[in-house]
């Protein structure tokens, strides 16, 4: 049985880690490679090289790479691990460890040792605690500790934790003609192929709006070849509301509609109250201003939401 001798993480499409998950990772890492054992399968016959190995970690398209790689650096061979069973795992932990590295910083001062119990002992492993310090060993060192990962994953798990961005969104509002239209171009423009991005609307009774089209034309987003659908014929076209990570309802109606919808699947679903342009405005030029302020407000939460565009827009 050979070893994994090295791992790399990365980083590319990921977003920046906090201090607290990158020490998170640093220190999983440090627990795989001091004790492990790696075996590659023997498939159709072919010779397997021998170890130790090096390990690459990435994720693209949604799901976890696992590149493998021989000592010498030689691609050895690589395997793919879809995400979408572990979102709510993830997400979970995720929020304990939020709720650790807060009561962590909360935490009283340790009371001076004095001389009579000799200098505080360095930390074991050089391993620092989330701020930069050693971990208690008192009675805060285990009451705040988060749940305990199998070390094997947790590797993994820090790149996931790390991963801010969602793979795959849908944008939701009444008729798929104005809003969530105009949300979908912007993030595909904003953000390239960061992610999976539809929309759907909770009926399909119009076309794409042409002050949609107009506006976000000055941006250089092309709605004019938009069709609009709702969520029934969205699901009917293989678009299955299980396979997004995030949903995000730009009217109370499809707010309702999306809560509705997914109350059985693990996936987010957030409320932007953006304004509806539709008959505001007397002349052209009132309604094109109307439109403008729809589209900018969805702009201004992306910013908020996601991050600096990966694609800059004019």
């Amino acid at each position: 049985m050979s070893r994994i001798c090295h791992i790399e993480i990365d980083e590319r499409g990921l977003a920046r880690p906090t201090p607290e998950i990158e020490q998170e990772r640093r220190v999983a890492i440090f627990d795989l490679l001091e004790e492990n054992s790696f075996a590659l399968p023997v498939r159709e016959g072919r010779e397997v090289p021998p170890g130790p190995y090096r390990l690459g970690l990435a994720i693209r398209e949604g799901r976890l790479v696992f590149d493998i790689g021989s000592e010498a650096g030689e691609k050895v061979g690589e395997f793919h691990l879809s995400l979408g069973p572990f979102r709510q795992v993830v997400k979970d932990y995720f929020q304990i460890c939020e709720s650790y590295f807060e009561a962590v910083k909360r935490l009283p001062p340790e009371p001076d040792r004095g001389d009579r119990h000799g200098p505080a002992r360095h930390p074991q492993r050089g391993c620092a605690g989330p701020a930069g310090t050693a971990g208690g060993q008192g009675r805060g060192g285990y009451r705040y500790r988060p749940p305990p990962v199998h070390p094997d994953l947790r590797p993994a798990l820090g790149l996931i934790l790390g991963q801010a961005f969602p793979t795959s969104v849908l944008f939701c509002c009444d008729h798929n003609a104005v809003r969530s239209p105009m949300a979908e171009g912007l993030m595909k423009k904003m953000y390239g192929q960061r992610a999976y991005v539809q929309s759907a609307g909770v009926k399909n009774d119009m076309e794409v709006d042409g002050f949609s089209i107009s506006v976000c034309k000055e941006l250089g987003i092309e709605l004019s070849r938009h069709r609009s659908r709702s969520f029934e014929e969205m699901q009917e076209w293989g678009d299955d509301l299980s396979q997004f990570d995030l949903i995000v309802a730009l009217s109370p109606a499809s707010q309702r509609t999306a809560l509705e919808l997914t109350r059985y699947y693990h996936l987010d679903v957030e409320y932007w109250p953006i304004l509806d342009p539709t008959g505001l405005g007397e002349s052209r030029e009132a309604k094109l201003a109307a439109y403008r302020q729809a589209r900018d407000q969805i702009r201004d939460r992306m910013l908020a939401r996601f991050g600096p565009p990966t694609e800059e827009t004019t």
